[in-house]
Order: structure tokens, then C-alpha cells, then sequence
């Protein structure tokens, strides 16, 4: 029988964290390539533990619905699920009743809303401001 000690697991905790914010990174360089230079890495690595740390409280596990809850962080701020401006973010995050994915889903539903834009059918992508030619030359 395998046996898994303690400081193995561990390391492979530590291991598959570490792979997460690296994809996560990627994602958000892709996604908002301006914000993340401006910021600089460590920032965005700092906002990416945050937004996991997020996810692993509201019962958000899966890398595909914590990258779009990383994307909101960045469209409606850090601390939207906090925000007094933002009373259904927080409602919609501790609704035990709904899944990681339909919290996800209507989250971005209502930033859609929120934004003014339609995100019907193509989900969050609707909600992320295409970077104009002037800002990609800053690279």
C-alpha cells in the first residue's frame, strides 16, 4: 500500500497551488494585458492569490470559475463582493443554495447588467473592454 506522508502532500498542495497561479497569470495577461503590465507582476500575482483565497470561501474550485471571477475582480474591483455598491455580488457569493458554476454565471449576468453590456451567449468575454490599438503600442 501507498503510503502519503504529511510533508509529500504538502509539497504537491504547494505544487499544484503554485501551477494554478501561473495559468491564472497567463489568463490575466491575456485578458487585460494593459492593467497587468501596469501593475506588474508581483501586484497581479498578489490579486490572483486574493481572488483564489475568494474562490476557496465561497465554494469556488474550479480553475474555470475562478479565472472569471479574477475577471471580475478586474472589471468591478478587488473587493466587489464587498462593495456597497455591489449588495448582490455578496447575496449571489453566499448563496449556499447555488453552484459554483450558476454563482459564476449569475455574477456575470448581473456585471453585464451592471456594465451596460450584454453578456448573453458569450459569457464573460462580452464584459472585457477590448484594448484599443493605442493602448497594445505601450507594450
Amino acid at each position: 500500500m501507498l503510503v502519503i506522508r504529511k510533508k509529500q502532500q504538502e509539497a504537491f498542495t504547494k505544487a499544484v497551488a503554485r501551477g494554478l497561479e501561473c495559468s491564472l497569470l497567463t489568463h490575466a495577461t491575456r485578458q487585460f494585458p494593459i492593467r497587468v503590465h501596469r501593475m506588474g507582476e508581483p501586484a497581479a500575482r498578489a490579486m490572483i492569490r486574493k481572488a483564489i483565497a475568494a474562490c476557496g470561501r465561497f465554494g469556488i474550485e474550479d480553475e474555470y470559475e475562478i479565472s472569471r471571477y479574477l475577471d471580475l475582480m478586474f472589471l468591478l474591483g478587488e473587493d466587489f463582493e464587498t462593495s456597497a455598491a455591489l449588495p448582490w455580488a455578496a447575496a449571489l457569493l453566499g448563496d449556499e443554495a447555488l453552484s459554483a458554476k450558476a454563482k459564476m454565471d449569475r455574477l456575470c449576468e448581473r456585471a453585464g447588467q451592471h456594465l451596460g453590456r450584454d453578456c448573453r451567449g458569450n459569457g464573460i468575454q462580452a464584459l472585457v473592454p477590448a484594448a484599443s490599438p493605442m493602448e497594445h503600442k505601450l507594450w
